[in-house]
This record gives C-alpha cells, sequence and structure tokens, in this order.
C-alpha cells in the first residue's frame, strides 16, 4: 500500500488567506511547484478545519490604494509597516505590490494609447499617405487593450463588487472612450 501523500499547505496558505487566486489556480501553483496534485477539496477541507479566513482583499485593496497614490507622487512603490500580524503584513504587501504595479501598468499603457492617437491625429491632420491604415491598426490595439485591462483587473479581483461596465476608473473609462471616438472619427 502507497504511502499517504502529504500536501504542504503551507507553500499553499499565502495565496488563500491572500483570496485573489481561486482555489483551482492555486492547487495548479502548488502541482507546478511541486510536481505533486492537491484536490480543490483537500484545499478547501484543511483551511476550514483550521478557520484560516480566505479573504483579505479589503485589506489588500487598501494598500493597493495607498501604492498607487504615493506612486503617482512618487514615481515607485514602496512597502510600509502596518498593524497587522507579521505573516498577514507580507501577504498584504506582496499583493497590494502586485495590485498596485498592475494598475500602474494600466495607467502607463494608456498614457502610451493617448499619446499615439495625439500623433496619428497630428499626422492626419498633414495627409500622411499610410494614415488610415494605421489609425485602422491603433484602434484595433486600442479596443484589445481595453479588453485585456478588465481581464487583468477581474483575474486579480480588483473589481469584485463593482459590474463589469465600470472594470476601469472613471478618469480611465473617460480617456478610452475619448480614444475611441478620435479614432472612429479618423
Amino acid at each position: 500500500m502507497a504511502a499517504p501523500r502529504i500536501i504542504d499547505y503551507g507553500r499553499i496558505e499565502p495565496g488563500w488567506r491572500a483570496g485573489l487566486l481561486s482555489v483551482q489556480q492555486l492547487a495548479d501553483e502548488y502541482q507546478e511547484a511541486t510536481g505533486q496534485a492537491v484536490t480543490l477539496t483537500a484545499i478547501n477541507k484543511h483551511f476550514k478545519k483550521l478557520g484560516i479566513p480566505r479573504d483579505l482583499s479589503a485589506k489588500i485593496e487598501a494598500k493597493a490604494a495607498a501604492m498607487v497614490s504615493a506612486a503617482m507622487v512618487s514615481g515607485k512603490v514602496s512597502i510600509d509597516g502596518t498593524e497587522t500580524l507579521p505573516a498577514e503584513a507580507a501577504i498584504i504587501n506582496s499583493a497590494a505590490t502586485t495590485s498596485a504595479n498592475v494598475q500602474l501598468s494600466h495607467r502607463a499603457d494608456i498614457r502610451l494609447l493617448r499619446m499615439r492617437t495625439q500623433q496619428y491625429q497630428q499626422e492626419l491632420d498633414e495627409c500622411q499617405d499610410d494614415l488610415a491604415k494605421r489609425v485602422s491598426i491603433l484602434k484595433s490595439l486600442s479596443e484589445t487593450q481595453c479588453r485585456l485591462i478588465a481581464a487583468e483587473r477581474e483575474a486579480f479581483g480588483m473589481d469584485k463588487d463593482k459590474p463589469t461596465d465600470s472594470a476601469l476608473s472613471g478618469e480611465s473609462v473617460a480617456t478610452l472612450k475619448r480614444l475611441k471616438a478620435a479614432l472612429e472619427a479618423g
């Protein structure tokens, strides 16, 4: 008879507590890292039996929002100490840093698309020959970028309580609408 499998739940716990990944994603990551399969049921039973909470997302979102605000002023993400348990603080800081970096990359991507749109608008004013083709490409890229941003925000659980139509901030939505209108006009 085979020896019982021993699952290293300590390896899974940070992801469980952060609550950003699904249980299936946690199981997949564990199998990829260790080569050993673990079932969703086993993960759920283990952590529920021990009473380990699954959702630190409110703290993560608050920390990520603070990090994004700080990064907009200082230009980089930094981690400050919070009054929480050391293990919980590490999980929150890690997940918040990931979330803040995702949000900052979205802003940079939108800024780049805005610059390209302005560049193409200027070229349109100067009547470049191949501009229509380039505008079409930019339009496709913009639409794809919007979909990717929404999907990434959903994957990272950034918009759990918001309807899917407001997957981006009001400012970002307004910017993307301006981009779309400019591209359609061109």
